[in-house]
């Protein structure tokens, strides 16, 4: 009866081994997959600030090009502006005349 005990027990004890074998190699495979998406997480951490970068400099470009293609003169404008140019000139004239009295 102890020799089937003992037989038993080391079966048992043997089993038990395999299982905590098999369970360091699934705790190094889960430890590897970490490993894994922590350098995945890094990778698109860096490309982030890299596309937040570019993105913010595209967007100073848009806005220069904006300025510059909202910048426009009508003929209109330019015909206001020279006929006030010429007014103020006129009283410009007017009031050198009055001061040279």
């Amino acid at each position: 009866l102890a020799e089937r005990e003992k037989q038993g027990l080391k079966q048992q004890l043997h089993q038990k081994e395999e299982w905590v074998e098999k369970c360091a190699a699934k705790q190094n495979d889960h430890l590897a997959n970490i490993e894994a998406l922590e350098k995945k997480i890094y990778d698109l951490t860096c490309l982030n600030e890299t596309l937040r970068s570019e993105n913010s400099e595209l967007q100073g470009r848009l806005l220069e090009q904006e300025r510059h293609r909202n910048f426009s003169v009508s003929s209109d404008q330019i015909q206001g502006l020279q006929t006030g140019n010429k007014r103020l000139l006129d009283m410009n004239n007017n009031l050198k005349h009055q001061v040279g009295r």
